[in-house]
């Protein structure tokens, strides 16, 4: 995610999949929850311990900082690693979800608001923000590479500079910014199509 919580996308993305009309859009819309507090948990119940490690390993290798493992306080199952490598103010948000299944972010902030990240989870056709930019990679690409790729990339001017310490909170934040861009925008009837033809329904 970005500015664009990836989590989010799926959340919104497994209900809209079985919609057709855009009225029961908004209702569906309407039960994803506009907040994601993280709790942090000493003991994370992964349901793929292996797949996780091979995820966040290599960002370690390069220089990530292990910030913790959190719970979505919303979204029950959701379990989500976040590591930060300070010298390059890049946040790395690596997710399991009980249907999705596990993938990685990589995101860099901007002072102006902007969100620039890198995902191998694949599009799910709901339609981000004016204020991200996202690039997708096939799923399980090895994430040193997507580190790479995404830092060569992304706009060099006005990043953020923040700390270890400050990634819950960019968290929380850019998530609650974009559910209420969302719930502004809704979901689209061209969204609800989208959605439910990638999800082969």
């Amino acid at each position: 995610m970005p500015s664009l919580v990836w989590l989010v996308i799926v959340v919104i993305a497994v209900i809209a999949s079985r919609l057709v009309l855009k009225q029961v859009g908004r209702k569906a819309l309407a039960k994803v929850p506009e907040t994601a507090k993280l709790i942090p948990t000493e003991s994370p119940n992964w349901q793929n311990r292996i797949v996780i490690d091979g995820q966040t390993s290599p960002l370690k290798f390069r220089g990530f900082e292990d910030v913790g493992s959190y719970q979505v306080a919303s979204m029950p199952g959701v379990l989500l690693k976040i590591l930060f490598h300070q010298a390059t103010n890049v946040a790395a948000h690596v997710y399991e979800h009980p249907r999705a299944g596990s993938w990685t972010e990589i995101a860099t902030r901007y002072t102006d608001g902007r969100s620039v990240t890198i995902s191998d989870l694949p599009d799910k056709g709901v339609s981000a923000p004016p204020w991200v930019k996202t690039s997708r990679v096939p799923r399980g690409t090895a994430t040193d590479l997507m580190f790479q790729q995404h830092t060569t990339e992304r706009d060099k001017n006005g990043i953020k500079t923040l700390a270890p310490a400050d990634t819950v909170r960019e968290f929380e934040d850019v998530y609650a910014r974009y559910m209420q861009w969302k719930k502004t925008t809704g979901i689209s009837a061209d969204e609800v199509a989208r959605v439910a033809k990638k999800a082969g329904r």
